[in-house]
């Protein structure tokens, strides 16, 4: 977890995937995921699925790649952090995951919702904060709304790669609108 936190990625799955435990398959996972590999990443999955099918971390798992692949997977891992959720209590990730899943078939009330008792939770958690701006940049709230999350998460979380993503774009837009400026 420790490279995989620095960026090390590669070297983060070296070492998860000689752990072998449900643990650090399930970081492999995730890790995959982050490499756009589902295909690699649902291999691993059913590994999970044969150590142990009903962990409450192969459950995850499986509401990650569902995630990933998309479609009708997208209901399948919203049940998954439901069930979850009403197992357990609504953590910020499993009302998150919610949300994303929600967010992806357009149900962006319902998903607001959610984010809304994920941020009474912890108002400055970067992955509600990065969906509540999907949200409503999605659903067309003033720009205000959009741009208070943006700042929000810029000050709690600025080390995040959608602050990073969002400054690079920032700075490629100025470098841009620059050269069409009028001079005086």
């Amino acid at each position: 977890m420790m490279y995989a936190e620095m960026g090390n990625l590669e070297t983060a799955m070296e070492i998860a995937a000689r752990g072998g435990t449900l643990e650090c398959t399930a970081l492999l996972v995730q890790l995959l995921l982050q490499y756009d590999r589902v295909d690699l990443a649902n291999k691993y999955l059913q590994q999970m699925s044969q150590i142990d099918d009903d962990s409450s971390l192969t459950q995850v798992a499986t509401a990650w790649v569902n995630l990933a692949v998309g479609g009708d997977k997208y209901q399948d891992a919203f049940y998954i952090y439901n069930e979850l959720a009403a197992k357990y209590s609504p953590s910020i990730m499993l009302l998150t995951g919610q949300a994303a899943c929600l967010i992806h078939q357009h149900k962006y009330g319902e998903a607001e919702d959610l984010l809304q008792d994920a941020l009474n939770k912890d108002s400055n958690n970067a992955e509600v904060l990065v969906c509540m701006i999907t949200v409503a940049q999605q659903t067309e709230k003033s720009d205000e709304v959009s741009s208070r999350y943006i700042s929000q998460l810029q000050d709690s979380a600025p080390s995040h790669p959608f602050v990073k993503y969002h400054a690079a774009k920032g700075e490629q837009f100025d470098r841009v609108s620059a050269q069409y400026s009028v001079s005086a």
